[in-house]
């Protein structure tokens, strides 16, 4: 049964307008979609992208979510972008207060400008509020100070409301609610236990990294870790899948360090994306820092062990399940040594694949609906 509330989503999750609508990030999509089961109407407050669509970006499937876009600058490196944001923070609360009535519910998703203007608008509209932080929830070197400042307010009891964190509970810290979301539905879950069975045999032993080419996704560590397991063996090969802004700087050290067994697939539509998990035997995830990690999920519903930093939500997900190994962040090295620990036993391959399997079967979109149904009624009670 709906609630007959609003929920106003406060994100800065880029949306692009098509001819069949506004389309985003798949993971976010389906998440809004679900939301849309449990209240009457959803809105989501958030900003355009200037970039293209990418082949992860679809629709939404529900019908009472509505999009409102905000004005907002592309770029806010250095003094000028700040200000720039600064002066757009004013702007978007004078935009986002009239648009806010008693009868709605707002969720603040961080660490984004616009997701953090939703507790503002909460405070000056005096409505129930919860955050939803999609983000490494531990500090983490390089930190952005805007990020820093948003943990600061969640983390407090001013906040006045629930956080969905992705991290470990806290007996201090009740109102930190340890929440894993998933972009798999049942359906795909099981077509990808098919592919399993179709995987080729090693060698050559095939690595897979999938994500953005972005500095905090560590990609150089992974080649660095590469350039060190070639100079000790030729049964190894990598597929990136993705692209971003470390491009160029990628396709440097590939060169640089003279790697003919790296193939860049830049972004992949579902089916392509499937025939790389299918022919991969192992994920590596070398990120120095991580939110949540949809593609981990991922990655383990196609029973492929996990290498993953030891950062953030991958202790979680990948260490405490059984579903991976972990190598010390930044160290190429160590990255290296895990790779061979994985890739010297077929028993531990196996073990890692079936716990992998296991854990993204409970995470599941379908399972998703009955979570955050018990979310609202356990930690939001009477406000809703």
């Amino acid at each position: 049964m709906r609630n007959s509330k609003r929920l106003v989503v406060f994100s800065g999750v880029t949306h692009h307008l098509t001819k069949t609508g506004f389309v985003a990030h798949r993971g976010f999509v389906r998440e809004i979609d679900i939301w849309a089961h449990l209240f009457d109407q959803v809105l989501v407050i958030t900003r355009m992208g200037s970039d293209l669509v990418l082949a992860d970006n679809v629709p939404y499937a529900e019908k009472n979510i509505s999009i409102q876009i905000l004005p907002a600058p592309f770029i806010t490196d250095g003094w000028i972008g700040k200000i720039k944001l600064a002066y757009y923070a004013i702007l978007w609360v004078w935009l986002c207060l009239p648009l806010i009535s008693k009868n709605d519910v707002i969720m603040a998703r961080g660490p984004d400008s616009i997701g953090f203007l939703g507790y503002i608008v909460s405070r000056f509209k005096r409505v129930p509020r919860f955050a939803k932080y999609a983000d490494q929830w531990e500090s983490f070197p390089g930190e952005p100070l805007g990020y820093r400042i948003q943990k600061m307010f969640y983390r407090s009891k001013s906040f006045g409301g629930p956080v969905m964190i992705y991290g470990a509970s806290d007996s201090r810290h009740p109102n930190w609610v340890p929440f894993f979301t998933s972009g798999i539905s049942k359906a795909e879950w099981e077509q990808a236990g098919d592919f399993i069975q179709k995987r080729p045999a090693p060698p050559p032993f095939r690595l897979l990294f999938v994500g953005r080419f972005v500095y905090f996704k560590g990609i150089d560590i992974l080649l660095q870790a590469l350039t060190i397991l070639n100079a000790k063996r030729n049964d190894i090969v990598l597929d990136l899948v993705g692209d971003g802004p470390e491009k160029l700087n990628i396709l440097a050290l590939i060169e640089k360090n003279k790697l003919k067994n790296v193939t860049l697939h830049g972004w992949l539509g579902p089916a392509d994306l499937s025939k790389r998990y299918e022919q991969a035997h192992i994920f590596v995830h070398p990120s120095r820092k991580e939110g949540y990690g949809k593609v981990l999920v991922e990655a383990m519903s196609y029973g492929l062990p996990i290498v993953g930093a030891d950062v953030g939500v991958s202790r979680e997900l990948v260490e405490k399940n059984g579903s991976g190994v972990l190598f010390q962040s930044n160290n190429a090295i160590d990255l290296a040594k895990q790779i061979v620990v994985v890739l010297s036993s077929d028993n531990l391959r196996k073990n890692l694949s079936l716990n992998g399997r296991s854990i993204s079967q409970g995470i599941v979109l379908e399972n998703l609906e009955k979570r955050y149904q018990d979310f609202v009624n356990i930690h939001l009670g009477n406000a809703v």
